[in-house]
């Protein structure tokens, strides 16, 4: 189980290194939140998706069995670590064309997550949020993710219009 946790975690860091940074695309959950804030503050990708796993950890402890809790822990470290450990992929562009980078990451990330969902593990984030909900309302970890994932969207692109306006005002 802890090595399909591994590539759990794995192939999605290398997505979002290999695909998304290098063509300033988001990933989605509280990977996407990371890479937000380093878009817009320039803070550590890892430290930050650490810091906000944090009160999540804490709800899969009171909510969650002891199983899944420590999947989660072992998941928010390893996700978080390799997320900096591994950030100077994103200094090379591997695919140029923003919607094949987006498929291609998309399909890696995509496969990671379904190894960790198979076993019943957790990276942590916004997994935690869907799985208390899975357990006790009956709707899929998927449609939470994916609830948070338009959040994160329109607070992206709320926060692109602020950035623009900036620059502009400063005449770059």
């Amino acid at each position: 189980e802890i090595y399909t946790l591994s590539l759990h975690d794995a192939l999605p860091i290398f997505a979002m290194n290999t695909f998304y940074m290098p063509n300033k695309m988001l990933s989605g959950g509280i990977g996407g939140v990371a890479v937000l804030a380093y878009y817009v503050a320039g803070l550590p990708m890892g430290a930050t998706s650490l810091i906000c796993n944090v009160p999540l950890f804490f709800l899969a402890y009171k909510y969650m069995d002891r199983e899944y809790t420590i999947s989660a822990l072992y998941g928010i470290i390893a996700f978080s670590v390799s997320l900096d450990f591994f950030h100077f992929l994103s200094n090379y562009t591997v695919v140029h064309d923003k919607l094949l980078a987006c498929i291609a990451g998309g399909v890696l990330y995509g496969i990671g997550a379904a190894c960790m969902y198979r076993v019943g593990g957790s990276s942590g984030g916004t997994d935690i949020i869907g799985a208390i909900i899975q357990k006790n309302y009956s709707i899929s970890i998927s449609t939470t993710g994916f609830a948070f994932n338009i959040c994160l969207l329109l607070a992206s692109r709320s926060g692109e219009r602020r950035v623009g306006e900036e620059c502009r005002s400063r005449g770059s």
